[in-house]
């Protein structure tokens, strides 16, 4: 899905998710690996606090550079978050590695 997406030209994503605690050391990994291979912004907004059944979410929303880097990551407290994201990052990481140029076609996401 974000392979397609970032063909299409998209420059931000937008993921809303509810991990549990147990599972965000998974949910920050591949945060960061869908902004890496798609060369593109990711906001993350993950559940905090508990459910009815007491299970524990993480929290840990933020925001996830072009390069895997997590510009700003909140605890698994409810907060709000602000940031900046620069066009000129996309451009970079795209330039750095040209993968949309790589590709072959009938093996990637045509």
């Amino acid at each position: 899905m974000f392979r397609k997406l970032y063909l299409l030209g998209v420059n931000l994503f937008l993921v809303s998710a509810a991990w549990p605690m147990l599972r965000e050391e998974a949910l920050m990994a591949l945060a960061s690996a869908r902004v890496i291979e798609s060369q593109a912004y990711l906001l993350l907004a993950n559940r905090a606090g508990f459910d009815l059944y007491g299970q524990k979410f993480a929290g840990k929303s933020g925001i996830f550079s072009p390069f895997g880097i997590i510009k700003v990551a909140k605890t698994n407290k409810q907060s709000a978050i602000v940031g900046y994201i620069h066009k000129k990052n996309i451009v970079k990481a795209r330039k750095m590695l040209p993968t949309l140029i790589q590709r072959i076609l009938g093996i990637d996401y045509d």
